[in-house]
């Protein structure tokens, strides 16, 4: 998965118990090509789509996304788990 795209750039990935959080920051200066909403949506299916992401989802690691605009100091966050991947559980 890019560690950089479209004008944002994750850099914190830290594992707390079952959730791995990730802070993804939009870079001063630089134009994105994507909303922060938009980035998260497209960002998710990536995750989503991972076999490795998948398999530790299944396992009940849940993933903690949140983009931190440097323009305009607003937080977006998502939530990846079973139910936003769409993993049905064996």
């Amino acid at each position: 998965l890019p560690i950089k795209s479209a004008g944002y750039t994750l850099v914190l990935a830290q594992s707390s118990g079952t959730t791995v959080k990730m802070t993804i920051i939009s870079e001063a200066g630089a134009q994105t090509t994507q909303t922060p909403d938009a980035f998260l949506t497209s960002y998710q299916r990536q995750m989503c789509a991972d076999p490795t992401v998948k398999l530790m989802i299944t396992e009940g690691i849940n993933y903690s996304i949140t983009i931190n605009d440097t323009r305009t100091g607003n937080q977006y966050q998502r939530k990846l788990d079973r139910t936003t991947c769409g993993i049905v559980k064996a």
